[in-house]
This record gives C-alpha cells, sequence and structure tokens, in this order.
C-alpha cells in the first residue's frame, strides 16, 4: 500500500478513536482495524431455475393477449408467486404499469391473468 494512503486510513482510524466510535476498517492490504469483526459476504447460492425461464414461460403464455382477453398461466414446478412476479415484470416491460390483474388459482395450479390495457 502506497505511504500516503497508510497515512490516511492511520488518520482516520485516529479520529474514529477519539470519537469512541466502535468500527471495523478493512484496508487495501486486507489487514483489519478495529474492535467490530468483519464478515465476508455469502456468495449467492444461484438461482433455482436458469436465467430466462420463468420469463419465457410466461411471454409464450401472454404475448398475443388482447384488451379484455384472460389467460391461465399453467404455475408447473416454478411456483405460483414466481409466476405471478413474472407475469407482473412482463407487463410493467411491454405494456407499462395497471395493464393487467392477476389472480392466483385456489388449488395454485394457474395463474389467471386479465390485460386491462
Amino acid at each position: 500500500m502506497e505511504m500516503i494512503k497508510e497515512k490516511a486510513i492511520k488518520q482516520a482510524l485516529k479520529i474514529l478513536d477519539a470519537t469512541g466510535c466502535i468500527y471495523a476498517v478493512k484496508d487495501p492490504d486486507g489487514n483489519v482495524h478495529g474492535e467490530l469483526q468483519v464478515v465476508e459476504k455469502k456468495p449467492r447460492s444461484g438461482f433455482l431455475f436458469p436465467k430466462g425461464t420463468i420469463a419465457n414461460h410466461v411471454e409464450a403464455n401472454l404475448k398475443s393477449m388482447s384488451i379484455g382477453d384472460v389467460v391461465q398461466v399453467p404455475v408447473l414446478d416454478y411456483g405460483a408467486e414466481r409466476v405471478r412476479g413474472g407475469i407482473s415484470t412482463w407487463f410493467i416491460k411491454n405494456h407499462g404499469t395497471n395493464a393487467h390483474t392477476a389472480s392466483v388459482s385456489k388449488d395454485h395450479a394457474f395463474v389467471e391473468v386479465l390485460r386491462i390495457s
């Protein structure tokens, strides 16, 4: 680490100590300063389905809808809330907000969609 950066970090740490702060600072060299414990970020565990899978499923069911049409989008193994979320994303992207309303069936087998605008 350059001397100027090291000097600036030492000065910042002195200020934090003088003001009674409890802190944890990790410098560019990986050294940790302060009393708090540094917790490393956990990597994401990944997606349950390959990227675009739900979007493609939703689009295949919705792309030919006209105003007033009702479509039942099968949930399959994706889960009702994921499919409903995909529907909302697709409608906002293609028709703007307030363009549809959606409802999950009682048996969670499909999401029913009404295109409003």
